[in-house]
């Protein structure tokens, strides 16, 4: 019950001071010169790496594209080789090593 009381006695002299304190004031001119930068900040020329950035950004997105390209292409090309090898394993495997290449079975045949 007394921590009670010291709390309450803490909370009233917090309130007093509270109640002292006066309202702070701002400048009354500084939302306009906050505009005025900022205009003037939008009118200037960009300065070094700010001017070239977008060319930057450009040829980022170019090379990650080739970079996609060639990949996909790489992929395309790993498959066809594999296809391939993995007919030729079959056709060895069964002993029809001519028969292999599509194209020597239709000249065996004319």
């Amino acid at each position: 019950m007394k921590e009670q009381s010291k709390i309450d006695v803490e909370v009233q002299k917090t309130m007093k001071v509270l109640d002292q304190l006066e309202r702070a004031e701002g400048n009354p001119y500084l939302m306009t010169r906050l505009r005025a930068r900022i205009a003037q900040e939008e009118t200037a020329a960009p300065q070094g790496f700010r001017r070239l950035l977008p060319l930057l950004q450009i040829a980022a997105v170019g090379l990650l594209l080739l970079i996609n390209v060639l990949t996909f292409q790489s992929m395309i090309s790993d498959n066809t080789a594999q296809e391939l090898s993995l007919t030729e394993k079959l056709a060895n495997e069964y002993g029809w090593g001519e028969y292999a290449n599509p194209s020597s079975l239709y000249d065996s045949q004319n």
